[in-house]
């Protein structure tokens, strides 16, 4: 929370972060009102989480962006499946493990294919 008062000649905002207060002169009470309002809202994007928390993400989403962390595993084509399963009905595309010339792992995306009978997406 910011406080703005008069201090000598000028107007001074004092924003506290972190137990440390932060101090600015202006010299009109509305650069001083600008400032501290740009200030605590650059710190709630800091700390805004990556893909905007639990009311605006989802499970799919959230595993499909943890897949890049799951390749050093042992169980990568296991986890791989089952992120594909979350990630099929939310509209997100499935990968596969393969391996580049230099023998690393690399993620590739699968096409999607309309199965005939079943009307679902199944992965080739």
């Amino acid at each position: 929370m910011a406080s703005i008062y008069r201090h000598r000649a000028a107007w001074q905002a004092i924003v506290t972060v972190n137990g440390r207060n932060q101090k600015k002169n202006f010299p009109t009470y509305a650069e001083a009102k600008a400032w501290a309002a740009r200030l605590e809202a650059d710190l709630e994007r800091a700390h805004a989480p990556h893909l905007g928390g639990p009311a605006k993400t989802s499970v799919a989403r959230m595993l499909f962006e943890s897949k890049l962390y799951s390749i050093g595993k042992d169980g990568i084509k296991q986890e791989l499946s089952r992120i594909n399963r979350y990630c099929e009905p939310a509209g997100l595309p499935a990968f596969v493990l393969v391996r580049d010339p230099d023998g690393r792992r690399v993620l590739r995306t699968v096409p999607r294919v309309r199965a005939r009978r079943a009307g679902r997406f199944c992965f080739p």
